[in-house]
């Protein structure tokens, strides 16, 4: 009885020792994301593109579909607010660049450089630069589409960004 105990436990994890693997397999391995069981869930939650990372535009083109249904914004006020979105699209994307390389350069840093202090310096002030700068586009896209909604719209809007925002937003006025 002992011995047949024994031998079907020894099976049992040598089974899953042999399966496990295949469960896994083609997750975390050179797509930049988790390995093993994470993995599944990340990709599950994130809809990844080709390369494993999220397509930006599609993601922003799907929550402006939601918000503009709704807020039943008119054509009109759809075709405005996309030509804004659209006009500060390519600066943004080129700040954020700006912001990669930035970070790579401050990751190769090293402390033994004669000029670490004054290089690491330089490269705080330049990424407080481009978050400056990207804040502003934010500001006036915010901005503009305040100016574009009509009372009614901009109370569901302040409405949907406290239910997203939870407490923190609901002693804001206008959290867009």
């Amino acid at each position: 009885m002992k011995k047949s105990v024994f031998a079907g436990l020894i099976a049992a994890s040598m089974a899953a020792a042999v399966s496990i693997p295949a469960v896994y397999a083609g997750y975390g391995e050179g797509d930049g994301c988790r390995e093993g069981r994470t993995a599944m869930r990340y990709h599950d939650m994130h809809k990844h593109g080709p390369g494993g990372k999220m397509d930006r535009e599609a993601q922003a083109e799907r929550q402006f579909d939601r918000m503009a249904e709704r807020l039943n914004l008119s054509e009109e006020q759809k075709d405005t607010l996309a030509a804004t979105r659209d006009s500060s699209r390519e600066e943004m994307t080129t700040l954020r660049d700006k912001l990669s390389e930035n970070r790579l350069a401050m990751r190769e840093l090293s402390p033994a450089d004669e000029d670490f202090v004054s290089r690491s310096e330089s490269l705080v002030a330049e990424k407080a630069d481009l978050q400056q700068q990207i804040a502003r586009i934010r500001i006036n896209e915010k901005k503009a589409m305040y100016d574009l909604l009509n009372e009614e719209q901009r109370e569901q809007m302040t409405a949907m960004s406290e239910r997203r925002h939870g407490e923190e937003g609901k002693d804001k006025p206008h959290r867009f």
